[in-house]
């Protein structure tokens, strides 16, 4: 029951509350597979999340940059990475576990990623050092829906989500000024005629086709994390593809 619960979103424990299971678990800089491990083997949330890992012996070590870690899981607690998520990758890439950590490792370093901190997912984004794992938040919090959003990111061709809103943000449409509130053509087609409107032309206006993105700053503390991680994996694929061929000739 408890393992079901912390499945879903939002997670509450001791009063606070935590966008997902992985962020609380990142809380306590514990990996989140060693919680549910901890649960299904009877232990309470409490204990789970904030007793002592025990070393796990030399077996399994494993070399990263020069340094001697006891096991995989000890050199993913050691950066702050979620062992899951590595695993998770290695079975949608063609990678070794060295090569995914590694690409997680430059991933956190790229968005400012504090190292002791527990990246347990892939984040669409990150605002003001708070990670997302998707923009809709974002988008609720800005006044645009989801369907005008990607329209007009995939029509302008956007990658970055942030580069989008900006370009949001300057789009501009056509208004006529009239007793000093600014109205758009499609209302006054309802009441005048084409001459009419014709007679109008020194009333045109320029004014924000998205007027609720005015007053945000997109370039502050806003980072399209899910962009820069698969450029870093693109990269290391394509290193990975350099070595065979060398290796095939």
């Amino acid at each position: 029951m408890v393992m079901n619960a912390l499945s879903l979103e939002p997670v509450t424990f001791h009063g606070k509350k935590y966008e997902s299971f992985v962020d609380m678990c990142s809380e306590y800089h514990i990996q989140p597979t060693n919680v549910y491990g901890r649960l299904g083997s009877g232990f309470s949330l409490e204990d789970a999340l904030t007793r002592p890992i025990k070393p796990i012996g030399n077996r399994n070590s494993i070399s990263y940059k020069g340094e001697d870690y006891e096991s995989k899981v000890a050199l993913c607690r050691a950066y702050g990475i979620s062992y899951g998520m590595v695993r998770e990758q290695m079975r949608t890439n063609p990678l070794d576990f060295l090569e995914v950590f590694d690409v997680f490792v430059q991933f956190k370093a790229r968005i400012g990623m504090p190292k002791e901190e527990l990246l347990g997912y892939i984040p669409h984004c990150r605002v003001n050092g708070r990670l997302h794992k998707s923009i809709l938040p974002i988008l609720k919090d800005v006044g645009i829906t989801s369907n005008a959003f990607y329209t007009y990111k995939y029509k302008r061709g956007y990658e970055n989500v942030f580069e989008a809103l900006k370009g949001m943000q300057a789009e501009k449409r056509v208004a006529y000024l009239i007793e000093g509130k600014p109205v758009f053509d499609v209302e006054l087609r309802k009441k005048y005629t084409k001459r009419q409107l014709e007679e109008l032309e020194d009333l045109k206006i320029q004014v924000s086709r998205y007027p609720t993105l005015q007053n945000f700053n997109f370039d502050a503390g806003c980072c399209d994390t899910e962009q820069i991680y698969y450029e870093i994996l693109n990269s290391k694929l394509q290193e990975r593809e350099e070595i065979m061929e060398i290796h095939m000739e």
